[in-house]
């Protein structure tokens, strides 16, 4: 991914983010002829509930999953519920958005809180 984004930004493209692709949030719509729709829709890797300490809640273990911007809201919501507790996004759209929606443009309801993300950076690193 992080190559894809780097050539990307040398090419001087705008790159636009899709993932469920539903298109409710009109997020993934390129205004211009120098676009790149990027589907996230196969970043999919799912991690189980944690109990962990973020660096912006110090000494506080808070329940966290690990997920791809592909995975889809309900996805996360039944990995939650399988731990006994609750992801609040909107239920009916959890079938259709997907967790990368969800921080960037508040598809599913209510933004779920992200302590922590990892990103492609625009020289094609992560952080």
């Amino acid at each position: 991914m992080g190559a894809l984004v780097r050539d990307c930004i040398e090419l001087g493209l705008t790159i636009i983010p899709r993932g469920g692709g539903t298109g409710y949030t009109g997020g993934a719509v390129p205004l211009s002829p120098l676009s790149a729709v990027i589907n996230t829709e196969k970043l999919i890797d799912l991690g189980g509930v944690e109990e962990i300490e973020l660096p912006e809640l110090p000494g506080r273990q808070v329940a966290t999953i690990r997920t791809g911007a592909g995975v889809v809201t309900r996805r996360a919501m039944e990995a939650a519920e399988n731990a006994g507790l609750v992801f609040a996004c909107d239920p009916t759209s959890a079938d259709a958005s997907c967790i990368g929606g969800n921080i960037a443009m508040n598809a599913g309801g209510r933004r779920p809180c992200c302590g922590a993300r990892r990103s492609t950076t625009w020289s094609g690193g992560r952080w």
